[in-house]
């Protein structure tokens, strides 16, 4: 993960949201540690702000399911109030993105000619190469 420099005046409103999702269910089960519940919203503020200074590239489509569940696995796992650093120890690693296959045209006699020369060529030197140790 890339760290970020400078806290971004406008976090992402996903983000947010998720943020505060995870942390109401965290809160909901009165977990030794937890912040009072009118301390909610600047607590989230702070995981937010936490999240994006460890890492500014978060990208809904990639990481919204990914930070649902790592806040799940701290429901599951925790016995007392979490901080962001295991939150982040819960992530899920980003799923691979598939490229689609390349297209595949076929080549033309020319180019046909061309490569097979500079294939020689490079057979030919990889040759002189190895003769000469």
């Amino acid at each position: 993960m890339s760290k970020g420099k400078n806290k971004p005046t406008n976090p992402p409103q996903w983000l947010k949201s998720v943020v505060a999702q995870g942390l109401a269910r965290l809160i909901v089960l009165g977990l030794p540690g937890r912040p009072a519940e009118e301390m909610a919203k600047q607590v989230a503020t702070v995981w937010v702000e936490a999240l994006l200074f460890k890492f500014s590239g978060w990208d809904e489509k990639l990481d919204r399911k990914r930070l649902e569940k790592a806040f799940m696995q701290l429901c599951c796992d925790c016995d007392k109030f979490p901080s962001p650093k295991l939150l982040l120890d819960c992530l899920p690693p980003r799923d691979i993105v598939c490229l689609p296959p390349p297209k595949s045209e076929p080549l033309s006699p020319e180019r046909q000619a061309e490569l097979t020369q500079r294939f020689q060529e490079l057979r030919q030197f990889l040759g002189q190469a190895t003769q000469t140790r």
